[in-house]
């Protein structure tokens, strides 16, 4: 349960079973507030049906993955999340490990309870054992912006210039303690070939990792539960042919991101695969914010959002944006493909220049592709913020967009300021204890620039 006044929030329930079977796995939740109504489990894409009886709901999940079970009419107040994963032989893993590197070049976290300030990443190889549950201790109050500007901590875990580096293992790693931008969490910087897998991250207080000017680097198995702002999940800033993966984020700012944060580094190359996002105040998928050098060749496939809630700024922030705010520099060649929206408080899609002070900006082959949503506003898409400019954005909409408005009066029949064509056709389908009416729009492709 999420504390939603407070900075610091309650972490949802969640539970992680580790099964050696490939078969299916039959699991059974008891809620212990009330009766259990109805309940939804998501992603749909596993095509899991929950039973109930009384308290107690009953599941078969199919394969490995992130379930998360909504209670009682989609209420996010009660969600669970059931991480089923693979089990591994830890000790075989370490002992491979330590073969390859050496054994004074492994760092093992044995299970159990840590506190830390920081972590030395001297080895090659940072092993964190499931059990094992490092505490970040509180260093400087930060009570502003300014203080926050003026202190120069380092982050709790920071890789810097590897090559094959690996921190991994299924450890809890929990920020609660820190205060909002006291400092930097995890943080890859210039690294090559590089493994950051199966961590779980809680309560981040800033940015939480971070990759920058790698190259050849995969993040894998991360799970982020936080509500903070500034809590961004996972930045791929800066980076060339790096690969996100089977990783699931539920925060207080953006989920999954690339960026180029400064004029130094093209951002390109980057896949974000089978990763699940929840924003409560931004967005989950996209290019965000910094576009200080040109960022292309961009794809976010087979992904999730369970909820976006954050509607403070519709002409910022969607379940899949390209968000233009700052640098200003070009974007092309990007795919969202095969990605389900449960529920989107704002819009689902954003794709737009942010900054009206940006002139030079170019933005070419959008792809959205095969995008299921459930919404309450309009795709926007559009050359500038609030003007609607001759020269549009190059983008492509092909096959189906399904958009379920949750409001009959917001129905969503065309995309805010653009030259889409839409073909209408409403049709009755069955939803999740209810009959609900879902239009399909279908998008025709549009040719044409944006200057």
């Amino acid at each position: 349960v999420y504390d939603w006044v407070l900075d610091r929030g309650v972490v949802q329930s969640f539970q992680y079973i580790f099964t050696d079977e490939n078969s299916p796995l039959n699991v059974e939740l008891t809620f212990l507030l009330s009766e259990v109504k109805n309940v939804c489990v998501l992603p749909e894409k596993y095509g899991v049906t929950a039973l109930t009886d009384g308290r107690k709901i009953t599941a078969e999940l199919k394969e490995k993955g992130a379930y998360t079970f909504l209670i009682n009419n989609d209420s996010q107040e009660y969600a669970v999340t059931v991480f089923v994963k693979e089990n591994t032989d830890e000790n075989a893993e370490i002992d491979a490990y330590r073969e390859e590197y050496g054994a004074e070049n492994v760092a093992v976290f044995e299970s159990g309870y840590y506190e830390a300030e920081i972590i030395p990443t001297d080895k090659s190889v940072l092993y964190f054992k499931r059990g094992s549950f490092v505490a970040f201790t509180h260093k400087t109050d930060i009570r502003s912006d300014a203080d926050a500007e003026s202190t120069a901590l380092p982050p709790v875990l920071e890789l810097n210039s590897r090559e094959n580096a690996v921190i991994a293992g299924c450890g809890t790693l929990d920020f609660t303690r820190i205060d909002r931008r006291e400092r930097n969490l995890l943080t890859v910087n210039f690294c090559k070939n590089s493994v950051i897998d199966g961590l779980i991250l809680l309560n981040p207080n800033s940015w939480t990792v971070t990759c920058y000017a790698c190259e050849s680097c995969t993040v894998s198995g991360i799970t982020v539960f936080g509500y903070r702002t500034n809590s961004d999940g996972i930045n791929i800033c800066g980076c060339s042919d790096m690969a996100v993966e089977n990783c699931f984020c539920r925060n207080g700012d953006d989920c999954f991101s690339a960026k180029a944060t400064n004029e130094f580094y093209e951002c390109h190359d980057i896949t974000f695969r089978d990763c699940i996002g929840w924003s409560n105040k931004a967005r989950c998928f996209g290019i965000t914010g910094e576009v200080e050098r040109d960022i292309y060749r961009i794809t976010f496939t087979d992904c999730a959002v369970i909820f976006r809630n954050a509607n403070w700024d519709m002409d910022r922030t969607a379940s899949l944006a390209v968000a233009v705010e700052t640098g200003g520099k070009n974007v092309r060649d990007v795919l969202f493909e095969n990605i389900e929206i449960h529920t989107d408080a704002g819009r689902p899609i954003y794709c737009m220049i942010y900054g009206s002070e940006i002139e030079d900006c170019k933005l070419n082959n959008i792809v959205f592709r095969n995008i299921s949503i459930n919404c309450k506003e309009k795709i926007k898409i559009s050359s500038h913020r609030g003007m609607n400019f001759k020269e549009k954005i190059c983008s492509f909409f092909d096959r189906k967009i399904i958009i379920s408005a949750l409001a009959a009066s917001r129905c969503t029949n065309q995309a805010e300021n653009s030259n889409i064509t839409v073909n209408r056709m409403t049709k009755t389908v069955s939803g999740q204890n209810a009959i609900r009416k879902v239009n399909w729009l279908f998008f025709q492709e549009i040719i044409s620039h944006l200057h």
